[in-house]
C-alpha cells in the first residue's frame, strides 16, 4: 500500500519545517504531503519563493493556476497513493472542498505529531525559556503600576509594550488583566475599569520568542485586602507550590492534578476550582498534553507545562498563580521564576 500524509495545521507545519511567523490560518496557504521517500509542500505565489529558499528537501508545488485539489491529485497519481492520512483536526471546509473529491482512501489520523510536539529539544526549551524570562522581568514591574493607578486595559497595554521592548516577537495570547469582581471570570478581558483600592489583580499573560510561548500569571493587589481575599490568595499559592514540589517523571497527569484540587477542596474552595491544573505550553500556548483530573497522559522528561491553580469568587474577586514548569529528571523547574 502506497500512502502519503497530509499536514494542515499551521502549528504543526512550523514544528516540522520552521515557516510560518504568525498563525494566519486564513491568509497563509501552506500544506505540506509526505512519506519516507518524498516531501511536497503546496502554497500560492505568495510563499512559493520563500518556501524554495528555506525548506531545500521540499518540491515546492504552486497551485495559483489551478487549485489546490488539482495539485493534490497530480501529486497522489505521480506517486501511485491510493492511501492519504489526514490530520483529525482539519476543518470541514478542507473535507469538502479537497479531500471528499480524492479518489484514493483516507484515514484521519488523530494527533501523530502533537504527539511528538509533547516533549521538547533543548532549542526548543531555550525559546521557551527566554519568553519566560521576558514575561517575568515584565510582570515583577507591574505592582508599581498598579499603585500609582491605572485601568484594565491600560496595564494591559503597558505589559505588552514591555515585553516587546525586551525581545518579544509576539504575545503568545491576548492578555488577561483583570481587577475586583472582573477577576473572577477565568477568562476575562481587560476594560476601561480602573484598578481601585481593596481588589485582587489577575495578569495572566505570556510572549514568543521563535515562535515558542510563555504562559505566566500573577495576582496582585491595591491596598488592603479583606481577610477572605488574602486567604483564597494563600490558599492558592500553597496548592501551586505543592504541585510544582510534586512533578515527577511517570506520573499520571490526573494525580497532578489532584495533588492541588484536594488541597484546595481541604480549604473549603473546591466549587470555586474552575478549571484544570494546567496544560502543556510549546508553539501553541496550549497544547497537549492536558494536565487534567481525566488527563491519562504520564509526565516525561522535557515535557513543558503549566501549573495554574485558581480560586474564583463572585463578589469577591479571584486568585491564580501560574508557572510554566520543565519536566526533568529531577522534578520540575519553574522557567517563569528566577
Amino acid at each position: 500500500m502506497s500512502k502519503m500524509f497530509l499536514i494542515t495545521d499551521f502549528y504543526n507545519i512550523k514544528y516540522l519545517t520552521g515557516f510560518g511567523n504568525k498563525p494566519l490560518y486564513d491568509e497563509q496557504e501552506v500544506y505540506l504531503l509526505v512519506n519516507d521517500d518524498k516531501k511536497y509542500a503546496i502554497t500560492d505565489s505568495r510563499y512559493t519563493l520563500e518556501l524554495k529558499e528555506k525548506l531545500k528537501e521540499y518540491k515546492v508545488i504552486d497551485f495559483t493556476e489551478s487549485n489546490l485539489t488539482k495539485a493534490i491529485k497530480d501529486i497522489i497519481a505521480e506517486n501511485e497513493i491510493d492511501t492519504l492520512y489526514f490530520e483529525k483536526s482539519i476543518s470541514f471546509r478542507m473535507y469538502d472542498e479537497v479531500l471528499s473529491k480524492l479518489e484514493v482512501n483516507i484515514i484521519a489520523q488523530d494527533k501523530y505529531i502533537e504527539d511528538k510536539r509533547i516533549t521538547k529539544e533543548k532549542k526548543e526549551i531555550d525559546s521557551i525559556s527566554k519568553a519566560c524570562t521576558i514575561t517575568r522581568e515584565v510582570l515583577e514591574t507591574v505592582q508599581e503600576k498598579i499603585d500609582d493607578g491605572i485601568s484594565e486595559k491600560d496595564l494591559a497595554d503597558y505589559i505588552v509594550s514591555e515585553m516587546i521592548k525586551k525581545g518579544a516577537e509576539d504575545v503568545s495570547f491576548e492578555p488577561i488583566v483583570v481587577s475586583g469582581n472582573n477577576s473572577a471570570i477565568v477568562h476575562g478581558m481587560p476594560s476601561d475599569k480602573m484598578i481601585e483600592d481593596g481588589e485582587l489583580i489577575i495578569c495572566d499573560v505570556g510572549c514568543k520568542v521563535n515562535g515558542y510561548c510563555s504562559d505566566m500569571t500573577r495576582t496582585f493587589k491595591k491596598g488592603i485586602l479583606s481577610n477572605e481575599q488574602e486567604d483564597i490568595y494563600y490558599v492558592v499559592r500553597e496548592a501551586q507550590q505543592r504541585a510544582r514540589d510534586a512533578i515527577e517523571v511517570g506520573m499520571e497527569l490526573s494525580e497532578l492534578d489532584k495533588v492541588a484540587r484536594e488541597y484546595i477542596e481541604e480549604e473549603g474552595y473546591g466549587e470555586y476550582f474552575l478549571h484544570s491544573l494546567g496544560h502543556g505550553v510549546g508553539l501553541n500556548v496550549h497544547e497537549a498534553p492536558a494536565v487534567s483530573k481525566r488527563s491519562k497522559d504520564i509526565l516525561k522528561e522535557g515535557m513543558v507545562i503549566t501549573i495554574e491553580p485558581g480560586i474564583y469568587i463572585e463578589g469577591l474577586g479571584g486568585v491564580r498563580i501560574e508557572d510554566t514548569m520543565l519536566v526533568t529528571k529531577d522534578g520540575g523547574i519553574a522557567l517563569t521564576r528566577k
